[in-house]
């Protein structure tokens, strides 16, 4: 050791520090010595200096001669990155605690909805994400469907559908039309929350399975699918994002649905995946070439298969949105 700071430090050999010795910075010095550089974050390293345990961002690279031919010396480089390292470990287990809070508190037994096969995929971009979906049953004849989507990515944006389905969870159980649930949600929002400058797209679906109908209601959401033997509906209702203004109008859609025909529900992320190329998805693609050409599969494979598609097309890349699909096969009642 040529330099460090500390008395009775320099000059020793370094492969006779018990720091070193019998560890793994052992074998990474003599790799060096081998021609092998190393590249590290966050290694657990005990300093002879401190005494303590210290995290490290650490980098061994070899100098060879002017042939290139020899290792004459080792350059050694680190970063005290404890404090870091802490603070990121703290955060990643608030992170957890928050992914099992959103996971506790969103719906998954669809076992009660005996005339809706209900398939449903939820995947965040991160640990927590700003997709949010339930299904309530309003009577054994009445179930609603809620999706709901807020701008932005991660913790903020999870935090902004906790505070949605905390207001939504007032209203769901109102047994009035799907736009006047979305126009009293986003009054209530904007009157609790109008400091936050947030937005969300929402999308409320009633099944109505005596009168074989559904009716639904959109705040500025991309249109959904209704897809029977003869081809898909668009469901796209007109509305205004929530968060836009205190008072806004929400327009009703109503169609006639028949045993077989599926719903599908989703979030923009199924089709604003991108590639490795960076070539997105898009509207087009998703709705032709893999919701139409699969359209006479059941809830259960469609959705399987829209997932599978888009894993292929991102080719192992991370995720560019969070992710929600949910779909049901309609079952008629005999009556």
């Amino acid at each position: 050791i040529i330099s460090n700071g500390k008395e009775g430090v320099v000059g020793q050999n370094l492969f006779e520090l018990d720091s070193i010795k019998d560890t793994e910075f052992e074998v990474i010095y003599r790799n060096a010595l081998d021609g092998i550089p190393f590249y590290a974050d966050n290694i657990l390293y005990k300093s002879p200096i401190v005494q303590e345990e210290l995290f490290i961002n650490l980098v061994v690279v070899p100098i060879f001669d002017q042939n290139s031919e020899r290792v004459i010396s080792v350059l050694t480089m680190f970063y005290d990155n404890t404090q870091k390292a802490i603070a990121e470990k703290t955060i990643q287990e608030d992170l957890k605690l928050a992914q099992n809070i959103q996971k506790k508190i969103l719906v998954r037994d669809f076992e009660t909805f005996q005339y809706a096969n209900i398939k449903l995929y939820f995947s965040p971009m991160m640990e927590v994400g700003g997709d949010l979906y339930d299904v309530y049953k309003l009577d054994d004849f009445h179930y609603r469907f809620f999706v709901a989507d807020a701008t932005g990515h991660g913790i903020q944006s999870a935090m902004i559908t906790m505070l949605i389905k905390n207001e939504y969870d007032k209203f769901k159980k109102l047994e009035v039309a799907p736009n006047v649930i979305l126009m009293q949600l986003n009054t209530a929002f904007t009157s609790n929350y109008n400091n936050l400058n947030a937005f969300v797209t929402a999308f409320v679906l009633d099944l109505d399975i005596k009168n074989s109908s559904i009716s639904f209601a959109s705040t500025g959401h991309p249109e959904q699918y209704l897809i029977t033997k003869d081809g898909i509906k668009s469901l796209r209702p007109k509305g205004p994002l929530i968060g836009v203004s205190n008072y806004i109008t929400v327009e009703l859609g109503i169609e006639e649905i028949h045993e077989g025909d599926k719903v599908l529900l989703f979030t923009d992320g199924v089709y604003e995946e991108t590639s490795k190329s960076k070539e997105i998805i898009g509207e087009e693609r998703f709705l032709h070439d893999i919701v139409y050409v699969n359209r006479e599969r059941s809830s259960v494979e469609l959705v399987d298969i829209i997932v599978d598609e888009i894993q292929s097309w991102r080719l192992g890349k991370d995720a560019d949105d969070d992710i929600t699909i949910m779909c049901f096969d309609y079952k008629r009642p005999l009556m």
